[in-house]
């Protein structure tokens, strides 16, 4: 919480908190990050299943996403999404040209990534010609739990 008062001040956090609390008994969910905003929603706790220092540790999202994906995709010459993918979904924080929001959401609304072993931090994703006439394999399930 000091993170993200911190982050946001405390103001919004007073908000946040105060609405959440009036929301949450009539089973109204996540009322509390979406007033807080992006910056405080991409703090991460420390977490048992996180890999050293981040299971003892809370970490900041990036101060200006947009403009870490610019300066990461002018090095490496392709589009850069910064997202914040979590159980309860999927946010993009930051872009540089040439990405497609919405098309990254779905993409990862489902956490592919992985919230505890999988513990992936980077995707490459690309675009790939489907040969004409074959059939496009059916979409994933969503996965619940963890595998």
């Amino acid at each position: 919480m000091e993170l993200a008062i911190r982050e946001v001040g405390a103001p919004r956090i007073l908000l946040a908190a105060a609405a959440s609390a009036v929301t949450k008994p009539f089973g109204i969910h996540g009322v509390f990050y979406r007033l807080a905003g992006p910056q405080a929603r991409a703090i991460d706790g420390p977490t048992g299943y996180t890999i050293p220092p981040y299971n003892e540790a809370a970490t900041l999202g990036p101060k200006d996403p947009a403009a870490v994906a610019r300066g990461i995709a002018a090095t490496v010459g392709a589009p850069v999404a910064i997202i914040d993918a979590n159980d309860a979904g999927c946010a993009v924080l930051g872009a540089s040209p040439g990405v497609d929001r919405r098309f990254v959401m779905r993409l990862f609304a489902d956490n592919p990534l992985g919230q505890a072993r999988e513990q992936t931090p980077i995707c490459l994703v690309r675009e790939v010609a489907w040969p004409a006439g074959q059939p496009l394999p059916a979409e994933p399930r969503r996965r619940l739990t963890p595998p």
